[in-house]
């Protein structure tokens, strides 16, 4: 028998159904201490997390330390993604998840993986890159053809030598 509990944090409201932790209604999810969102306790075993459409934005460390999480489902838009959200979570380590080394949500650039060369090719779609996304990297050169916006979020990598930027048509 699924429980189903029920609470609100700030604009938005969550709800654990067995597996799944909800996330709904409107704005963003606040930011957290490491292991301190409120339903972190309650969701210690859920596997899937499906944030509503009216959400915009997560927290710092919202969903960190969600070991078992390996499923996110976003169905609106989602403007940012806070630092650490995801560490943690199986989510990360989910192989279809990744796209040439590099896991976004949203716009937001999460987490690098290490990988041979240090070389890596943002999606011109990035607005920003999580602060330790790429922790444990050798990043070397960041290829990235989108705006300037998501160019200034490269910008204070740690241990950064090289950064090429390709500025696509008025993004300048």
């Amino acid at each position: 028998i699924a429980t189903y509990k029920t609470s609100t944090s700030g604009s938005v409201s969550y709800s654990v159904d067995g597996t799944t932790l909800y996330i709904t209604g409107g704005g963003f999810i606040a930011d957290y201490e490491a292991g301190k969102a409120p339903w972190t306790e309650e969701a210690a075993e859920v596997t899937t997390l499906i944030i509503g459409d009216g959400v915009s934005a997560i927290g710092d460390y919202a969903f960190y330390g969600l070991e078992k999480l390996k499923t996110v489902t976003i169905l609106g838009n989602i403007a940012a993604v806070g630092d650490y959200a995801f560490e943690g979570t199986a989510f990360v380590n989910e192989t279809e998840s990744w796209e040439k080394d590099l896991l976004y949500i949203g716009g937001t650039l999460i987490k690098a993986r290490k990988n041979e060369d240090g070389i890596y090719n943002m999606d011109v779609n990035t607005a920003r890159v999580s602060t330790g996304a790429f922790d444990g990297t050798d990043v070397k050169v960041i290829y990235y053809g989108g705006n300037k916006a998501g160019y200034l979020a490269i910008q204070n990598i740690e241990a950064l030598s090289d950064v090429q930027a390709v500025y696509e048509g008025d993004n300048v």
